[in-house]
Parts: structure tokens; sequence; C-alpha cells
């Protein structure tokens, strides 16, 4: 059951002193996930968390598979070894959770959890498809053990204004996991937060993500490490690594025109609605809600880990892109532990996926070129062949049909050259075109 490629390694630096006198050193890539302790051969659990008491440290929350808690403090001697942060000479996070108030919230069961949180959302939004309000308190939960899962999963809400996108954005800033929102300054600061804490992008405006905006946040889709060099005490100059990846939830009018970010998450396209309840703020006992909510998570953790492999045997072999499964597996994990329906998921993701091939001109009008190679070019059991010369007055047509610039021919053509192959036949340079990969393509935006 235990998968390495999953968990932590915890180092144990042995340095010829009684074990519990040895370093217990939490990286930036331990956190928020199960490592293995060789002793007993058994998973726990590792978070960061913060402290009424001990103001200005950081702690270690540790949950055991059956969902036993411990806690102890940065230089605390544990059965463990002594607890130590890579990052402990910088200044905790103020927005940790206080342990003693997470070990007073009760733990109840999931499908409670899930039905209290999903109350919330629907409540302060009206959403135009029931389904999103399962893929949004999914996801909310999902945050909170994000680092158990192999990829990160993105949200966009968009929509005309005066439609609750924002309101989507503030219950995940509420209820989500330690949420920061992105401003231009975040390269120089956001990334020692997100390192931290582990927690989630918020962008409320998409007018500030740049074409090199857009390239960076693409990279936080996966695990992304970034070294910096840093001034520890006794030890003077040292290479520290940063986890830098995060989900990130865009509400905007305007997306950013990039497919591979869109491409990475669930697109939401609300509608003006009516509320039950203006905003988030306005429901009572909304911080007990959240501390029993995570709670109840963190002592659920290895159901959600053992639930994750079976979801992933059960996707593994269906005939749909393996970006959709992707995002979808962590959204039907939790969903699945919670006890709800799952499978609409990799339907909601399919169309994301196909609806952010579709947010600039040019990709509609690559998409029009596919159609018109399919039709006019020669077929054979495996490829498309078409002359270069007719592709060329194709892409020209398309774009003075579309108003667009010689720039784009070139462009569209990028796409082939990235596609297809261009060959000499006889006399002629064709592009030979790989009829299932065009074909999977055309299927997939269609």
């Amino acid at each position: 059951m235990f998968n390495s490629g999953e968990v932590s390694g915890i180092d144990y630096q042995t340095v010829g002193l009684p074990f519990q006198a040895q370093k217990f050193i939490i990286y930036t890539t331990d956190i928020n996930r199960p490592f293995i302790d060789f002793r007993d051969n058994r998973l726990y659990f590792l978070d960061i968390i913060g402290s009424r008491f001990f103001t200005n440290t950081r702690c270690v929350l540790i949950v055991d598979m059956d969902g036993g808690f411990e806690w102890y403090v940065e230089n605390q001697p544990s059965r463990f070894g002594v607890i130590q942060f890579e990052l402990g000479n910088l200044p905790p996070p103020r927005m940790l959770i206080p342990v003693e108030d997470l070990l007073n919230a009760p733990i109840v069961e999931l499908k409670e959890v899930y039905r209290e949180v999903r109350d919330i959302v629907t409540a302060v939004i009206d959403f135009p498809d029931p389904d999103y309000a399962d893929i949004v308190t999914a996801y909310i939960i999902y945050t909170w053990i994000r680092g158990i899962f192999h990829k990160n999963v993105n949200l966009y809400v968009t929509g005309f204004f005066s439609t609750g996108k924002s309101a989507v954005a503030n219950c995940i800033k509420k209820l989500g996991r330690y949420p920061v929102d992105y401003d231009p300054d975040f390269e120089r600061s956001g990334k020692w937060h997100i390192a931290q804490t582990l927690g989630i992008l918020i962008i409320d405006e998409a007018e500030v993500i740049s074409k090199k905006t857009a390239s960076r946040l693409r990279r936080k889709h996966e695990e992304t490490l970034e070294s910096r060099l840093m001034g520890l005490p006794m030890q003077g100059l040292t290479q520290v690594t940063l986890r830098v990846d995060a989900p990130i939830v865009i509400s905007a009018t305007h997306l950013p025109s990039d497919i591979a970010l869109l491409s990475r998450g669930f697109l939401i396209r609300m509608r003006r609605g009516h509320p039950k309840i203006k905003s988030i703020h306005y429901i009572e006992n909304l911080e007990e809600i959240k501390l029993k909510m995570v709670r109840t998570i963190y002592a659920n953790w290895y159901k959600f880990y053992t639930t994750l492999y079976e979801v992933l045997e059960e996707v593994k072999n269906l005939d749909i892109d393996e970006r959709a499964k992707d995002i979808s597996v962590p959204l039907m994990t939790v969903l699945k532990t919670c006890g709800q329906n799952y499978r609409f998921v990799l339907d909601h993701a399919q169309r994301s996926i196909k609806e952010a091939f579709y947010c600039t001109p040019e990709n509609v009008i690559f998409t029009m070129l596919l159609l018109r190679l399919v039709q006019e070019a020669e077929k054979t059991d495996e490829y498309y062949i078409i002359p270069f010369e007719r592709v060329y007055i194709l892409c020209a047509e398309l774009c003075k049909q579309m108003f667009g610039s010689k720039s784009k021919v070139n462009y569209l053509l990028g796409y082939l050259y990235a596609g297809c192959k261009l060959e000499k036949q006889e006399d002629t340079l064709v592009f030979v075109c790989d009829r299932k990969t065009v074909d999977s393509v055309l299927e997939t935006i269609s």
C-alpha cells in the first residue's frame, strides 16, 4: 500500500546521539504530506500549524493512520527526534490555525462536513449548474490535503458583471487552505508564504496576468522546487529549497488567453442569480465550522490517501485526455471519500479543457484549419497528407475571413510544425500528420 513516490522522506540526522536527541528536520517538501516511520512501518501525516501560546515559532502536527493527533513545538524533543524546520529562522506565517483551537474542534463524519460546507457554498452562491456547488465544495476540502496528490487543480470562475464570481473566490478564501492574493510583487514575497504554508493563490482580476506570468503560473500545476541562499544562525549562508507550486483560483470577466494554463483546471461560468445570503461574512459560526472541517479532514487523511489509489485505478484505462484525469482525480477522491457521486467530475474536466482551447481567436481559426485539412488531405491508414502550399493558402484564407494578419498565418503554421512532419514527396513539400493525433485533437475540442 505504501507508495514511496508519494511519501515524504524525513531526514533523521544521525550524529551518534540517542534517538530522541537526533534532528527531525521538516523541509517545505514535507508539509501536508505523509511520511513513513520505518521503526513501526506506519504512515503519518505531517503539517505545519500555529499556536496561541508558543508565539513566533512553528509547530508541527502529526496524525497517524487511525486519526490520532500529536503536536510539537519547534526545537522540542519528540519520539521522532528534535523538531526542526528548514525555514526555522523566518518568522512563522501569522495565518496558521492555532493548534489549541483545532484540537478543541469536534471530529464528525465526513458526510456531515461535506454537507455543511456545501450548504454554506449554496447559501451565498446561486450556481447555474448544481454540479458547480459540488466542484467548489470538493475543491475547498481538497486544498487542505493537496499535498497527497501528484498534481494541483486550478479553478477558473468567469461570467458577466455581477454574476457572483467574487462570491466563489471569497468562499474559497474563507474556507480554503491559507490563501494568498496574487499581485505583481508576488514573485518576490508570495513564494515564501506558499513554501511555508502550502496555501493557495487567489487572483481576482486576471488583467494582472501577462504572457510571462501565465507561463510561470502554469508550472505551479506540478510540484515545483526553487533553491535560495539564506543566512542561518550558526551556519552562515546556506542553500534552502522552497516548494512554490500551488492551486490557483482565478475570478475574472476576462480569463488569461493561455490554453496551457486554462486546461489545468475547471471552468465555472456564472450567471446572474439570487443567493440566499448576501455574503459569506454573514454566516454564523463560520470559524467553528471551518475548524471542525479541518480537524475532520486531518483525522481522515488516510481514508483520502487510500481512496486516491482506488480512483487512480478507476481512471487508468479510460480513453480520455490525460490532463482531464489529472485535474479530476483530486476532486473525485474527495467526493468518493465523502460518500458523494463523483464520476460527473470527468465530464466537467473534459468540457473545461475543450472550452480552454477556444480562449483565443487563433485557436478557433486553428480548429477551422484542422477541419479543412481533414477534408482536403490525402488519407492513408496512418496519415493525413497535404501539400505545404495548400496549407499556406488555407491559413491565409481563414485569417482574411477572420481579419487576421500575416503574423497569424505564421502562428497557425507553427501549430502544424509542432504536430506534423514536413517531408518532400517527389517535387512537393507536404505536411504528414498522424491521423490518430489529429482525430484525437478534434474529438477533444469538438
